[in-house]
Formats: C-alpha cells, structure tokens, sequence
C-alpha cells in the first residue's frame, strides 16, 4: 500500500518554489517524464517497451531488459494519481492539470509548489513500486539474490521491499544525471531526491519479517 505517511513527508519537505521561473526551451528526460506520467490520464499504449510513454533510448532499453517494469511504471502512476487526488480532494489544488482552476495555466508551465510536489510524489512512487515488485518477483533486474528451494532448484521467488534497487533504477529512467545544473533542474532534482528518501524512511518501519514459501513478505 502507497502509505499516506509519505505525503506526510511530501508536504513538509518538498521544495517550495512558487511560479517565479517560467519553463521554457526542451526538457531533460526527468521533466518530461514526470510531466508525461502525472498529464496522460488515459489508457493509452505507446509503440514500444515501455507502452506508458514516449520513451527516450535509454528508457526503452531498460524496458526491453526487464519486460516486468512497463506493468511497475502503470501501478506506479496509477497509485500516485489516485493517492493525490484522494488526499486533496477539497483543496483549491486538486491534483488536477490546471492551477487555480484556469484552463490555460498548466500546472506544468511555471514551477509552482505544486509542481515541486508532483515531481517528489512521482518519484516516491516509482521508487515504492520497484521495490514492491522485487519482493514479488515480478521484475528480474533486482539485486536481491535468489535462493535453493526443493530438490537444489534455483528459484528467483522475490526477496524483502528491494529499496536500493528502487532508488537505483528511479534515477536511471528519470536520466537524474542528466537533468541540468541550472536553478530549475537543480530544485527538481532536490523533489526527486525528497521522494525517494521518504521511501527509505516508510521501508524502515517495515522491521519485522516472516518467511513464507520461500518468500520475505514484511507485516
């Protein structure tokens, strides 16, 4: 479950920047793909191995390398948007496209609080379900080992909440290191950073663990 214990944390650490800085000129990956995530509230599918968005080259590599992590992008979206909306359903900021209820203001045009939030909500959630389909088995490029089971057979059944692989492979498909040095990218990598961190800081509470056929499954 996407705990609301991280908005929590969203809210009090993400970087408040209000619209002093128009976006303009092209995009690094990382804005774009926050961007494309959080706007597409479609079904859409997209040529490719990623199927949720126009990915770039490095995006569908990492896609075509584990066919599981196109599914874990969909949960991540999908559990980042409703947790949004749920939560400020009756503020003046719903989690809507729009700022301040007016059409042609996107939320994404101007760096708003807003804004800032969305890019760490995004990350956090990302960060949250990599780790969640490591311990499911659902992806193959986690770095969890995998163990013996009957008869000396090698299984890859899923390992604990993976967060060092969540976090690693959040920042590979949002291309962090190539996402600018100037104010506006720096700021947003910040959220990115506040997003994934308040990850850490939920895993950490999940302390206690059981095995259960062959798996690490945290209560």
């Amino acid at each position: 479950m996407f705990s609301y214990y991280i908005f929590n944390v969203l809210l009090l650490c993400a970087v408040s920047i209000f619209a002093t800085k128009t976006v303009e000129g092209s995009q690094p990956i990382l804005q774009k793909t926050i961007e494309a995530l959080f706007s597409d509230r479609t079904h859409e599918i997209y040529p490719g191995a990623c199927k949720l968005i126009k990915a770039s080259k490095r995006q569908t590599k990492m896609c075509d390398r584990d066919s599981g992590l196109a599914n874990v992008l969909t949960i991540a979206k999908e559990q980042a948007i409703a947790a949004c909306e749920e939560t400020f359903n009756y503020d003046r900021w719903n989690c809507s496209l729009v700022f301040n209820r007016k059409a042609k203001r996107s939320i994404f045009n101007k760096l708003y609080r807003e804004t800032a939030f969305i890019h760490a909500l995004m990350a956090a959630s990302i960060t949250h379900s990599v780790a969640k389909a490591c311990a499911s088995g659902d992806l193959s490029s986690c770095s969890c080992p995998g163990n013996f089971g009957k008869n000396n057979t090698w299984k890859m059944a899923g390992c604990g909440d993976d967060f060092r692989h969540g976090k690693r492979m959040t920042k590979n498909f949002l291309d962090f290191k190539h996402a600018g040095n100037d104010q506006i990218a720096e700021a947003l990598k910040q959220d990115v950073i506040v997003g994934v961190d308040s990850i850490a800081e939920q895993l950490k509470e999940c302390d206690t663990c059981v095995e259960e056929v062959d798996q690490y499954t945290c209560k």
